[in-house]
């Protein structure tokens, strides 16, 4: 069985503390894809699986870089690895199937770069991710560059229950189940959440019209008053602000 293969997670987000490992991974051939032989080769035995520490109550971990060299993610590379934090993703322009599947020791807040194109199926199911965002750019055209595609799955189970997720403009797709079952990351049920959603104006007919494919709290958040899907990104800028009016559709 897998940690986390069952709903709710029982895991609660990993005290920081207890990292003393740190890598930097770099892509061994000429395309830029890191590999699961690129990870496990620079890894010690101790680290390619997750462990008690000799106390009985944290995990052991390490924490994850980037060489420039790094341009894509392969399936499964990190999945069920004791990753604790991510520093950077570089140059990084997709992240595989899988790639940080069950990770569970992973925590906290997670930024995606403006190079990032594509996030895979279930690639950071079952972690505790806590927040993140998607950083964007524009090209010399003028242009909005970012993630474009987010697989079904991706962030299921993620201890996002207390969060704000803004899905930038460039997003065209979200898989089924993307942000599905999201955790409070709050060891206590009796402390009340709201994951705020926003999207761009320009989703309104199509993403935003379907949000209820894409998000959904878990059933150990029961609870925990359902998430507030409380509107739309009026501009691309960094702050979101809410649009008013009937085409909006809001929760209550």
């Amino acid at each position: 069985r897998s940690l986390l293969d069952s709903d709710p997670p029982t895991i609660s987000p990993i005290p920081a503390t207890q990292v003393t490992f740190s890598y930097v991974f770099s892509s061994s051939n000429s395309n830029g894809e890191l590999s699961i032989e690129d990870v496990t080769s620079l890894l010690p035995q101790d680290l390619l699986s997750i462990k008690l520490n000799a106390d009985g109550s944290t995990y052991n971990g390490f924490v994850v870089s980037f060489d420039d060299n790094v341009l894509s993610i392969n399936d499964k590379v990190f999945e069920n690895l004791p990753v604790q934090s991510i520093t950077s993703f570089n140059n990084i322009t997709s992240i595989g199937d899988y790639a940080f599947h069950q990770c569970i020791t992973l925590q906290g807040l997670v930024n995606f770069p403006a190079t990032l194109k594509t996030i895979g199926i279930s690639a950071f199911q079952g972690t505790c991710i806590n927040n993140f965002h998607f950083l964007t750019n524009y090209d010399d055209q003028g242009t909005q560059q970012g993630v474009e595609s987010i697989g079904a799955s991706a962030f299921q189970n993620a201890f996002l229950a207390n969060s704000t997720i803004s899905i930038p403009k460039t997003v065209t797709s979200i898989g089924n189940n993307a942000f599905g079952e999201i955790m409070s990351p709050f060891s206590s049920p009796d402390v009340n959440c709201t994951c705020t959603v926003y999207f761009d104006v320009s989703q309104v007919n199509t993403l935003a019209a379907n949000y209820t494919d894409y998000f959904s709290i878990g059933v150990g958040s029961a609870t925990l008053p359902s998430f507030s899907y409380t509107g739309f990104l009026s501009s691309s800028s960094a702050t979101p602000t809410q649009v008013s009016g009937s085409s909006s559709p809001y929760l209550t």
